[in-house]
């Protein structure tokens, strides 16, 4: 029994240097020190963090299984590329997944719940108004969104979702830095969020599924016109 203890403890110190290294690659990721399209270099990566290569190659291979990284034999690992094609695909999926999301958490959440959402979007309007940077924008408005879909206890669901959003995470970090400069920007996402709440809270589950389901369908157009000016750089 201690023999088992000693090898799990040894395999949790192991997961989390693993953890810390994937959570430093995704700021990467956001904060665009790694491009789209990239190459990875284990050993670069391994110097600039003072780690060994094997909790960075199982971060790469967790990045890799989020669809972030592609890791093709005999040339190793790279950041996705992502097309307008990609893109829209990805919107489109989010606009089918999230609006049923949304429906269920108004039929399933708890008023405890409710609460809970109503502080995280009110912690975040907070933030809204000093300085903040695209990355704090992304994770704060990504907890809003978490901290209601997951009142939806749909958990295949949400799990989709999540993993729809870290596929997204670079192209987001580039629209999130229009709010950065972008008051009036601000002022919308604090709006649009605000009507998601008050439906969630008053659990009229049809209009919060037509209301995310119309936002979303707005990006499809949106985001792969971003993306193809961000590629023809």
């Amino acid at each position: 029994m201690v023999k088992k203890l000693v090898q799990n403890s040894e395999d949790f110190e192991k997961r989390t240097l693993s953890d810390r290294v994937f959570n430093k690659l995704m700021d990467w990721i956001m904060e665009g020190k790694i491009e789209m399209g990239q190459k990875l270099s284990t050993d670069q990566i391994a110097n600039q963090l003072s780690v060994s290569r094997m909790p960075i190659r199982d971060a790469i291979k967790e990045l890799e299984k989020k669809g972030l990284i592609e890791n093709i034999p005999y040339k190793g690992a790279s950041l996705v590329k992502l097309t307008s094609s990609d893109i829209y695909q990805l919107y489109l999926l989010r606009s089918l997944i999230e609006p049923e999301i949304c429906w269920y958490a108004c039929k399933n959440a708890s008023d405890e719940e409710i609460e809970y959402v109503g502080k995280v979007l009110e912690a975040f309007n907070k933030e809204l108004q000093g300085d903040i940077s695209a990355v704090q924008i992304f994770q704060y408005n990504r907890q809003f969104h978490f901290s209601l879909f997951e009142t939806s206890h749909m958990n295949k669901l949400i799990e989709m979702a999540n993993r729809i959003w870290d596929s997204l995470a670079f192209c987001k970090l580039i629209y999130g830095q229009r709010y950065v400069n972008d008051v009036e920007m601000r002022n919308l996402q604090t709006i649009e969020h605000a009507q998601y709440y008050e439906l969630f809270k008053n659990r009229k589950a049809v209009e919060l599924k037509a209301l995310v389901k119309k936002n979303l369908e707005n990006f499809e157009e949106i985001m792969p016109r971003m993306v193809s000016n961000i590629n023809e750089k």
